[in-house]
């Protein structure tokens, strides 16, 4: 009876031993890759510290990859703007870095999952653009008819979003016009503003550039 229990005894921790053998050997067989990088704000030339980076991916379930990118990790830049992600092999299509920021322009990063995957580390730089806004007041202060017209525009708008300014021109008409807009634009550049004036049936062109300033508001207005 006594040898039937150690026989017993034996064969339980043979297999637990075994157990864990096994679970060991798995876990080393998981390979991980490190996605790293920097943000960057070339308008000011600063790291940019405190931004979020959510690492997103487009997953497989059931057998199927889902065109929805799911966050897997997210990270908050350090005071020299660098963020670091170790993750697991899964099966994605592909990976995407989303940063933001407040008072910055959102940027993302797609990434290859075979660029990822056949790297054990991939460096990325980003760079994050800070918001700044124009307010243009333009306003017919000599008006000479109905035939009055205004034409004008921002020549080079680099960022696209629902709040900016974009390089296509707005049209005034008549003797009374008037119009008081704001709209987004990089930071710490010079924009490019063009109008042209119509009234008695001579053109004029005219031209300025105005200094926007970062996380800041500047007003520019057109009387004509």
């Amino acid at each position: 009876m006594k040898n039937s229990v150690s026989i017993l005894y034996i064969i339980g921790v043979s297999i637990l031993s075994l157990n864990i053998i096994l679970v060991s050997a798995c876990n080393k067989d998981v390979k991980s890759y490190e996605i790293a990088g920097s943000v960057f704000d070339p308008q000011l030339s600063i790291n940019v510290t405190g931004a979020k980076v959510s690492l997103k991916a487009s997953k497989v379930q059931s057998g199927v990859y889902n065109p929805n990118y799911i966050e897997i990790k997210s990270y908050s830049t350090s005071a020299d703007g660098k963020f670091n992600f170790n993750i697991e092999h899964e099966s994605v299509s592909g990976y995407r870095l989303d940063i933001t920021k407040n008072n910055y322009f959102d940027a993302s990063v797609n990434l290859a999952t075979e660029d990822v995957q056949n790297n054990s580390e991939t460096n990325i730089k980003v760079d994050l653009i800070p918001i700044a806004e124009i307010t243009l007041i333009v306003k017919n202060t000599t008006p000479q008819g109905n035939d009055d017209k205004i034409q004008f525009r921002f020549s080079n708008v680099t960022v696209k979003g629902k709040n900016c300014w974009t390089n296509d021109p707005i049209i005034g008409n008549g003797p009374s016009y008037s119009l008081t807009k704001t709209g987004q634009v990089s930071g710490n550049k010079k924009m490019y503003l063009e109008w042209t004036v119509t009234k008695g049936g001579n053109q004029h062109i005219y031209k300025d550039t105005i200094q926007s300033e970062e996380f800041n508001t500047k007003t520019y207005n057109i009387n004509y």
